[in-house]
């Protein structure tokens, strides 16, 4: 048999096979339209898109109506999904990262690849962090936040421009950690709340406990008038990381330290004489001993906090005034070493005023937010 006949033998039984299946009986199933199977159609309801000036309390579903790069995270999120650690939290946000050291439990928030003073602004409740490292022993140069990891409320993120005070000194953008308020321990229609959280692990972290307490009064001056009030604190006991073989890695000039300790507490106060006036005053410390670059460190931060809210209800006038003091003190503990006994101290106060107004502009509304920032 030449080739050619062998190659048409099985190109016949090819097409033979073909037409055989195509051939079978495939069963159809159809369905009757009958009044059973008549389907209403749905009708959605109407999506309205909305849109705000970029900033910060962009909690819940803020971060789908601002314009721009912006990420929230609430107490909840840090706790389950990152351990509690503010750090995990702000690298779960896009385009942001940070400065990760086991020996220093200071956070430097990196923002697009950009870190530090005049790049990113890194505030506690709306307070700049300016403190920074530039000794030799490791040194960074970049602004570095501490906080009381079980003390917070949330994080706020704006990635690029950033409107209004906040917007001040940065280039890449600016992240806000946000402590406790009233809202987070008295819950809405009660009058006295408390907040409590305790954790427990087996390898660097060791156990963590807070609490906290607020309480509401209504009905003053007449009836309209109100105080809120809030204290807490929270203590933290880090230990050094074990390795595979259950080993503590070491500390030292060559290791890396994660032991420490941090303290904090809070109180807040809240006075609302009518609807239309807001005072407010707020307190936080921050203490902690850790060993860092062959020192022991202990750094204390603490904030002081005024504000005052203005809101008559006129589309002129919408008054915020904030003034604060930030005070972080380094002391290098070691009795021995050329860096024994130095002392680093860094200040900052600053006031924001701020005012919006809505106006109309040629039948179209418009919304203006202007003031002052000095730090």
């Amino acid at each position: 048999m030449s080739r050619d006949t062998g190659a048409f033998l099985r190109l016949a039984r090819l097409m033979l096979t073909t037409a055989l299946v195509t051939a079978l009986p495939v069963p159809v199933l159809a369905q009757t339209a009958g009044p059973d199977t008549e389907k209403t159609p749905t009708v959605l309801d109407t999506i309205v898109l909305g849109a705000g000036a970029p900033g910060f309390g962009v909690q819940g579903d803020g971060v789908y109506e601002t314009p721009a790069a912006v990420s929230s995270t609430d107490a909840a999120q840090i706790q389950t999904r990152s351990g509690g650690n503010p750090q995990g939290a702000l690298r779960m946000m896009p385009g942001v990262f940070t400065r990760q050291q086991s020996n220093q439990p200071g956070i430097e928030v990196n923002i697009r690849g950009m870190s530090g003073y005049g790049r990113v602004n890194a505030m506690i409740d709306g307070v700049p962090q300016t403190f920074r490292n530039v000794a030799g022993h490791e040194g960074s140069g970049g602004a570095m936040l501490y906080v009381q990891p079980d003390l917070l409320s949330g994080i706020d993120v704006v990635r690029g421009a950033v409107s209004g005070a906040a917007g001040s000194g940065t280039l890449a953008g600016a992240a806000n950690l946000r402590t406790i308020d009233i809202g987070d321990v008295v819950a809405e229609g009660r009058k006295t709340g408390v907040l409590t959280r305790v954790k427990f692990g087996d390898n660097g972290f060791h156990r963590s406990g807070m609490i906290a307490m607020g309480q509401r009064f209504g009905g003053l001056w007449g009836g309209a008038g109100e105080v809120n009030y809030i204290i807490g604190t929270a203590y933290t006991v880090q230990g050094e990381y074990k390795g595979g073989d259950r080993t503590e890695i070491p500390g030292g000039a060559y290791g890396r330290a994660s032991a420490s300790s941090p303290s904090g507490s809070l109180a807040k106060i809240e006075i609302r004489p009518n609807a239309a006036h807001e005072f407010s005053l707020g307190w936080r410390d921050y203490d902690n001993t850790f060993q860092n670059s062959s020192y022991a460190w202990n750094v204390r931060n603490r904030t002081w906090t005024a504000g005052y809210r203005y809101d008559p209800g006129s589309r002129w006038i919408n008054l915020d005034v904030e003034a604060y003091y930030n005070d972080t003190n380094l002391r290098y503990l070691n009795p021995f070493g050329s860096y024994a006994g130095r002392r680093t101290e860094d200040e900052t106060t600053g006031i924001n005023i701020t005012n919006r107004a809505r106006i109309d502009w040629q039948g179209h509304p418009l919304n203006l937010q202007y003031g002052l920032s000095w730090s």
